[in-house]
Parts: structure tokens; sequence; C-alpha cells
């Protein structure tokens, strides 16, 4: 479920709802939220914000 965005993080997916993108990953059982943005935000830039 959800697309897979290797662009951002190897192992993240997203889900777009309503005006909101849900990122997330699969840690062997466990379904992981990583956030939640709205969706006009600059997804790329949120996630290497770090580096």
């Amino acid at each position: 479920m959800g697309r897979l965005r290797p662009e951002l993080r190897n192992d993240m997916r997203s889900f777009a709802f309503r005006g909101y993108v849900i990122f997330f990953r699969y840690i062997d059982d466990v379904f992981e939220v990583v956030n939640v943005l709205e969706g006009h935000r600059d997804f790329d830039a949120h996630f290497h914000e770090d580096k």
C-alpha cells in the first residue's frame, strides 16, 4: 500500500488523504507513521533539511 518514495528515503512510502500526505514505512511487521504533511509542502526539503 502507498507509493514508494526512494527519493526521500529507501524504505519510505506515502499515501495522499484529503489535503495531506502521510509518510510511513514498514519495519519488519511494524507500521510506522513517519510524518503527516500538508500536500502543498516541499517534501524533499522537509526530509533533507538536516543535511
